[in-house]
């Protein structure tokens, strides 16, 4: 019993020390930002004229916004919830719901990525400029200039910062505390690493486990709703490690500064080209919006109106001429397999999703067969079911990808080796047709009958890939097979 009084007040001392150095940090944000904000019309033209540097310097290339994934939220409003596998950060709040909203008045893929992107990326800037102190928007606004138009493309990571701020809004209400933390965490698994800070909230001791539960609660169901995508297995190592850190810097007082040196080390790996803009920015600056408190809502019109200069700024430089282009060519695409009767085609997923489009605005009855031709095995992925279509003679690559951002990348571009390849067409649009001996895939997945098949289906690939690595050919060779069976 001698020996509990010193420790207690050794524990006291260090819970007085690390309030002080909250406090501390508190008040220098605070003077920091007093600072900045008497300076707000010089921090404004800065910002506007860095958007306006990055934007001639590095004009809006509009292939990136018809090409690739850039299409999957436009083609989740195509098909019911449960006929599509996404990838797994959903995105559906808000990027896929906004998308949702304005379908049924614009059905232009590029007009309706132009519109949705503009809109997302006004609304999280002027969120940020209403709730949140000056100086974190200005941040905001500066690192959301940097990497130009991507912030414009919706369905990336740069709407994570309002799903944060939005959560920090719900949580006022004891009642939409869970489910705030739930849908964030659900939609974006990205969000799991700012709301983490959220848990060890000094104001409410009480919520930490219901939000625990919560944020495990939406990446499950994220989990199972795409049909466990693999990103999943690298959070679930990654999110315990980064709690358990976060609750080590809080014991020792450095939270804060802790969850700045994360951001800022983020942003540093960015600029030596080691983990892309699209995941490091929206993180950083949900940080940022983590660790402010939310402000009374302020509506100052310069700040409101930044965020619409800013987008007005990226557009002006967009060039339409090389998108049109593209639409083009999987136009011409179409007549050429109209004129040699080609009905059923295997492609990789970024190629199906605007040869979809297309044959969409052209009324063409086209069966796409979604398939992975490093393996010449079926490919569900980022896709509705109906794109594993029906094994074929006739495959088809695309340059748009395969000398662009797929380049190297078998998963994409190995037709060559997929099989017996008996003609090889070039075709206008930069496309080659790709006619086998035998139909692929090979290995051919059947539609899901639902979504519970899907996953069921996806856990046995995983099963059996894992049995084929630990060498038991048999069992990898019956999971095999039990996934194509219909």
């Amino acid at each position: 019993m001698a020996s509990s009084k010193p420790l207690s007040n050794l524990h006291g001392e260090i819970g007085q020390t690390a309030d002080k150095v909250e406090a501390l940090m508190l008040r220098l944000c605070r003077q920091t930002s007093d600072f900045v904000l008497a300076r707000i019309t010089l921090a404004v033209v800065v910002i506007l004229g860095l958007t306006l540097v990055i934007a001639f310097a590095h004009p809006i290339d509009l292939q990136h916004f018809i090409n690739g994934d850039s299409l999957y939220p436009i083609q989740m409003t195509h098909f019911s919830l449960l006929d599509y596998r996404p990838p797994p950060p959903n995105r559906i709040v808000p990027d896929v719901a906004v998308h949702w909203l304005i379908s049924p008045l614009v059905a232009d893929p590029l007009l309706a990525k132009l519109i949705a992107g503009s809109l997302l990326f006004v609304m999280t800037l002027a969120a940020v400029a209403v709730f949140k102190p000056v100086l974190v928007f200005l941040l905001a606004a500066a690192l959301f200039a940097w990497p130009g138009f991507t912030g414009l493309n919706s369905a990336t990571h740069f709407t994570l910062p309002l799903v944060i701020l939005l959560v920090q809004l719900a949580t006022k209400n004891a009642q939409l505390d869970a489910a705030a933390f739930t849908v964030a965490a659900f939609s974006n698994i990205l969000a799991a690493l700012p709301l983490a800070l959220l848990l060890f909230d000094g104001r409410h001791p009480d919520r930490t486990i219901g939000r625990a539960a919560a944020i495990m609660l939406g990446i499950g169901l994220a989990a199972l709703y795409s049909d466990f995508g693999e990103a999943f297995f690298e959070l679930a190592v990654a999110l315990p490690m980064w709690v358990a850190a976060f609750a080590v810097a809080r014991k020792m007082g450095i939270s804060m500064a802790f969850a700045l040196s994360v951001a800022v080390l983020l942003l540093v790996a960015t600029m030596l080209d080691l983990l892309p803009a699209r995941y490091t920015i929206p993180v950083s600056v949900a940080m940022l919006i983590v660790l402010t408190p939310v402000a009374r809502p302020s509506f100052n019109w310069m700040r409101l109106l930044m965020p619409f200069a800013m987008v007005g700024t990226m557009l002006s430089t967009a060039n339409a001429d090389v998108a049109r282009q593209i639409q083009e060519d999987f136009n011409t695409l179409l007549e050429e397999l109209d004129q040699r009767d080609i009905r059923v085609i295997a492609t990789d997923h970024w190629t199906a999703k605007p040869l979809y489009f297309a044959a969409l605005a052209n009324d063409f009855n086209l069966t796409l067969t979604q398939t992975n031709f490093a393996t010449n095995t079926s490919h569900p992925w980022m896709a509705p079911y109906i794109f594993a279509g029906l094994p074929t003679r006739w495959a088809l690559r695309s340059s748009h990808s395969c000398d662009g951002p797929a380049h190297g990348q078998a998963i994409y571009c190995a037709q060559d080796s997929a099989g017996d390849v008996l003609g090889r067409t070039d075709l206008p649009g930069g496309f080659t047709l790709f006619e086998y001996r035998e139909p692929v895939p090979h290995v051919h997945w059947p539609a899901p009958a639902s979504k519970s098949q899907a996953i069921r289906r996806q856990l046995q690939d995983y099963a059996h890939k894992a049995f084929a690595r630990l060498g038991f050919m048999n069992v990898a060779t019956w999971l095999q097979s039990a996934q194509a069976s219909p």
